[in-house]
């Protein structure tokens, strides 16, 4: 069983370095570019429409699940859709 990690990360290749160095450049960037839409918003004096806030929720929210999960997800709907007697009946 590995020990749990303790104290700072210390990557000791180029895949491990890559994999701290690359989400958090593109993650900059993201952010960066955020804030420019709504710096252009704001100097050309414009209203913030509906894809300028989904932008901004797209930066700030969590990834989305993984494709288990959302079977998982999937599947415990579907399971007490019918146990509530909710399914699809005939008519």
């Amino acid at each position: 069983m590995p020990k749990p990690l303790s104290g700072p990360i210390k990557p000791t290749n180029s895949r491990q370095l890559s994999l701290i160095i690359v989400p958090t450049v593109l993650s900059a960037l993201a952010t960066l570019a955020v804030y420019l839409r709504f710096y252009a918003r704001r100097l050309k004096k414009t209203n913030f429409l509906a894809d300028d806030y989904l932008c901004l929720f797209a930066l700030v929210s969590p990834p989305p699940p993984s494709y288990p999960m959302l079977k998982l997800l999937f599947c415990a709907l579907t399971i007490r859709r019918y146990w509530l007697g909710l399914a699809m009946r005939p008519v």
